[in-house]
């Protein structure tokens, strides 16, 4: 290769376009073919006849790409090395799709990690609060130690209820109303009973396109109506699993002492309260 072929070969190597993107050919095409495709392309960018600012550069890319394609010896050349510099970019393109793809799973596996620590973390700050009103009733119910490992609905109803309660035993429950299911008294009795024997369930006056629904609902106890008013609903639904309505569960929404704006709480004189109201006041107060 002579000194003036080797810089045009090296020249052409620097281009953005091989010599068959240059003359708009296929690699596998014949002398014929690279002549016929040269003298259409020379035709158009040839400086006498053609007055563009680059003109010049792209005629030298067209007779330069010609020159090596239509010798075999150069062609064979250039040929391999068109192949070596496509396997070495490919090549570079794997190693940088899989550092993206090792990337990607370890921003996915974070994101996991993350996601369970923060459910772990939540399902602890449930299980210290749940766990926060059993010691409170541990420290004022005598019996406690015996049902402690009950639930707490048991407590209560083997609990003997003081018929002198102070505390309210009345509550306001709300939930979301499903049109294709539609909670009734007896659906809210059980689902409330969770928290502690049920007297009795009044439905408000409902209308079916409502997004909300409530009820009255009456505790035998003011420790229950405490519970269920403190119940963080959006939270946590899992204590009605042991009765298969944690579905259902899902759907209440919150639930109101009724009347508690009649209530004097700062100025309530818990020295005065029965043990029921006691522990009642103290988890409202929690």
């Amino acid at each position: 290769m002579d000194r003036h072929v080797k810089n045009d070969y090296l020249w052409l190597q620097g281009r953005s376009k091989t010599a068959y993107q240059i003359l708009g050919i296929d690699v596998k095409s014949d002398l014929n073919t690279i002549k016929k495709a040269y003298r259409q392309k020379a035709l158009i960018y040839h400086p006498d006849k053609n007055n563009s600012d680059n003109s010049a550069e792209i005629f030298r890319e067209i007779v330069t790409s010609y020159n090596i394609l239509s010798d075999i010896n150069l062609k064979t050349e250039y040929d391999n090395y068109i192949s070596t510099k496509n396997n070495i970019i490919n090549s570079s393109n794997n190693v940088k799709s899989k550092i993206s793809n090792n990337l990607k799973n370890e921003k996915i596996a974070k994101f996991k990690a993350d996601l369970k620590k923060k459910e772990k973390d939540h399902k602890l700050k449930t299980e210290i609060l749940e766990n926060k009103k059993l010691d409170d009733l541990r420290n004022y119910i005598p019996s406690f130690e015996k049902l402690y490992n009950q639930p707490k609905s048991s407590i209560i109803n083997d609990y003997k209820i003081n018929d002198k309660n102070k505390m309210p035993t009345l509550t306001v429950v709300s939930w979301k109303n499903k049109k294709d299911f539609q909670l009734d008294e007896d659906l809210i009795k059980k689902l409330m009973e969770i928290f502690g024997p049920v007297s009795s369930v009044k439905m408000f006056d409902n209308e079916p396109n409502d997004n909300y629904h409530s009820a009255n609902v009456d505790f035998k106890s003011s420790i229950g109506a405490a519970l269920a008013s403190t119940h963080a609903y959006y939270e946590s639904s899992k204590q009605w699993d042991h009765i298969n309505m944690h579905k259902i569960s899902t759907l209440l929404r919150n639930v109101e002492i009724k009347d508690a704006y009649k209530i004097d709480w700062d100025n309530v004189d818990t020295t005065k309260l029965n043990s029921i109201d006691f522990i009642s006041y103290s988890i409202l107060m929690e």
